[in-house]
């Protein structure tokens, strides 16, 4: 199972880090994560892959813009 986790931790950021604030996020991203309690890189380095792709309006395009907004924010 693969977890969010290290690629959160890649980018250095505090776990309290908004993920609205990630470059490239918008609120198309947010609003399905903010749904279900999901609104700092602290709460989303606690959920697998798979449980991200269970909630409504998260789909594999927006698991692959958030890991790629992760990307960005680590390598700033």
């Amino acid at each position: 199972m693969s977890t969010l986790a290290e690629p959160v931790e890649a980018t250095d950021l505090p776990a309290s880090h908004p993920i609205r604030q990630l470059p490239g996020v918008s609120w198309h991203l947010t609003n399905p994560l903010a749904a279900v309690g999901i609104r700092t890189l602290g709460h989303l380095a606690q959920h697998t892959n798979d449980e991200m792709l269970g909630y409504a309006g998260f789909g594999p395009g927006r698991l692959a813009k958030l890991k790629d907004a992760l990307r960005s924010a680590g390598s700033s």
